[in-house]
């Protein structure tokens, strides 16, 4: 048996709000392998931490965690409000850390997931989609000067940028593409297709209109949801060179869409095709 005499006292326990922490990434998906974005973080509360460490998560390859870099956190007004911001160039492989100690190469496309972490708090997510980016290239015209109801042969090659060296181009073999030939007007005269080969070579043939004038030929590689790849489109301009004759020479040759800046540049494609 104890004699001790009873005690009691009283502690007082604070539950502080957790800091906001909210993600933002410009520009908004989707984005392309070769593309710059920006993450940005602001933060509301006294930071815990004094940077901001960002994070992409490859879902397409088994949602593996990318680390992409830290950047420091810095007051602005109104106080107390904090933010960071980092820029990233989406480069294939990237390097992904699966354990301690081991260090693997990652391709990098597909849908993905951004979040960053300042202390032992997380963001909020932002998700989606990372293109592959594809251009024509190659691209010859035969004859050189075309004559009305001559055949005309349009040859290629559709390429897309390596998920294995972002710094290189592949050949894309086994897609579609389409083209069509437009008078001055806009009014269609001739439109099909042709599937790239094992080498991602394609060849179109068409018959040249009856008369001399102003023409163009489009290409369009509508791009593929199942495989990430962007699209791209190719724009040649045919003209007669004098009214007294009646051959229509190649004169002039633009590339729109490939790169970095696919989606835009196929939106100008867009534009110049109702021109």
């Amino acid at each position: 048996m104890s004699y001790y005499a009873g005690t009691s006292q009283t502690v007082g326990v604070t539950v502080s709000q957790p800091p906001s922490i909210s993600l933002s990434v410009s520009p908004s998906s989707p984005w392309q392998l070769n593309q710059a974005i920006t993450l940005g973080v602001n933060m509301e509360g006294t930071p815990p931490a004094s940077t901001a460490q960002f994070y992409m998560v490859l879902q397409a390859q088994g949602n593996a965690t990318i680390y992409l870099g830290s950047a420091t956190l810095q007051q602005t007004s109104p106080t107390p409000t904090y933010s960071a911001t980092l820029q990233v160039t989406l480069t294939s492989p990237q390097s992904y850390s699966p354990s301690s100690g081991v260090t693997e190469n990652m391709p990098v496309y597909g849908p993905v997931t951004f979040y960053a972490t300042v202390g032992g708090f997380e963001s909020n997510q932002v998700s989606g989609t990372i293109l592959i980016p594809t251009k024509f290239t190659g691209i010859s015209v035969s004859p050189s000067t075309i004559y009305p109801g001559q055949t005309v042969t349009v040859t290629g090659q559709l390429q897309q940028v390596s998920t294995a060296d972002s710094s290189q181009w592949t050949a894309l073999a086994s897609q579609t593409i389409s083209y069509t030939l437009t008078n001055s007007s806009g009014s269609t005269i001739t439109s099909g297709s042709a599937t790239t080969n094992s080498n991602g070579d394609f060849t179109i043939t068409f018959t040249a209109p009856s008369t001399s004038g102003s023409y163009t030929l489009d290409l369009v590689f509508a791009g593929s949801s199942s495989a990430y790849l962007a699209p791209a489109g190719l724009h040649i301009s045919f003209g007669s060179t004098a009214k007294s004759t009646t051959k229509l020479s190649k004169t002039d040759l633009a590339i729109l869409g490939g790169g970095i800046a696919v989606i835009g540049g196929l939106a100008a494609y867009e534009a110049l095709k109702k021109k």
